[in-house]
């Protein structure tokens, strides 16, 4: 007996223990250069040495993004912030958008950027041209946005 991919889902679901559902989350993690040595706190990796010379990237705001409901057996998404015809849901609807938090398995994917980086990622037009010297974070915006895409 063949069974169909929905099925094939379920049966996968039960055997590995995964929730139906997928919290997808894309918040925005702000950097600046580093005041002093340390390791910063979003888990990018920076690390800062005892000279000024080393110092790299911290974490200076965290900007909340967009956030997307994923239902492994239907395939079915959900946007947090809008309805199934694009209207804005009401604050009675996001919370209980957000009490389902707790029953999904949580993936965030977190854009990471300077502040002078973020305005090139975000930027919306049909041709972008990002421009700096060595080690400005050309890549970095380009991969950023090829995410969001």
């Amino acid at each position: 007996m063949s069974l169909t991919r929905n099925e094939l889902v379920e049966q996968l679901q039960r055997e590995l223990e995964l929730p139906d559902l997928v919290w997808i989350e894309r918040p925005t993690l702000i950097h600046a250069r580093a005041e002093g040595p340390g390791v910063c706190p979003c888990g990018c990796g920076s690390q800062s040495g005892a000279e000024p010379g080393e110092w790299a990237a911290t974490l200076v705001e965290t900007r909340p993004g967009p956030v997307l409901i994923i239902d492994r057996s239907s395939g079915a998404r959900k946007y947090r912030a809008y309805r199934g015809d694009g209207t804005l849901r009401g604050q009675g609807e996001l919370d209980a958008f957000d009490a389902l938090r707790e029953s999904c398995e949580v993936v965030s994917l977190p854009k990471r950027a300077y502040l002078a980086q973020l305005l090139a990622i975000e930027a919306r037009p049909k041709v972008k041209g990002v421009f700096g010297g060595v080690r400005a974070g050309k890549t970095e915006c380009l991969a950023e946005e090829a995410v969001d895409v």
